[in-house]
């Protein structure tokens, strides 16, 4: 059985970044992965503190984001982070649920292509 989240132990220990570029191989060709830029919105007042995963990014860059409160350079308009906190969470499904729900819908037409 899993247990449940509450119980999860978070560590606050490093995160070893990354070996960059990073090699993939598809169909025999390899292809260089540059590390991404990472964005956090503006606006965000408590914002997420990255310093566990330093040398995985290229950068962090703060940035008025659309939608969401993180994301990463160029993938803008697919890719959105929204962190909650419970206070926050509460405030987003009862004061502010009208809100809340145009941000999920924003989110649920990000897609993803794959080839």
């Amino acid at each position: 059985m899993i247990t449940s989240p509450l119980e999860w132990q978070m560590t606050a220990a490093p995160v070893s970044p990354p070996l960059i570029p990073v090699l993939a191989e598809r169909g025999g060709t390899q292809l260089k992965t540059p590390r991404a830029v990472l964005l956090v919105d503006t606006r965000e007042q408590n914002p997420f503190h990255f310093t566990r995963f330093e040398g995985c990014f290229s950068g962090i860059e703060k940035k008025a984001l659309k939608l969401g409160d993180y994301s990463v350079a160029g993938l803008e308009e697919v890719c959105a982070v929204e962190r909650k906190d419970l206070s926050d969470l509460v405030h987003s499904r009862t004061v502010d649920r009208r809100g809340f729900i145009d941000r999920l819908r924003a989110m649920a037409r990000f897609h993803i292509v794959y080839s």
